[in-house]
């Protein structure tokens, strides 16, 4: 999923590079919104899910080898 994230953004960047002559603002403002926002946002929240569970998880293994 971190994958996901990272290429979709660079997707996007790349879209937002485009000179408005070849790629119309509201034609980039579609693209980013409609195409590549969902690959971009939903994968970024697994990430988050995923960084925090982790994290609880190490935590809790530091904690029983202090004991």
């Amino acid at each position: 999923m971190t994958q996901v994230a990272v290429v979709t953004s660079l997707f996007i960047w790349e879209a937002w590079a485009f000179d408005d002559a070849i790629v119309s603002r509201d034609q980039k403002m579609v693209l980013t919104l409609y195409m590549y926002a969902p690959f971009l946002a939903i994968p970024t929240v697994m990430v988050v899910d995923m960084i925090s569970r982790v994290s609880r998880r190490v935590e809790k293994a530091e904690q029983v080898k202090r004991k």
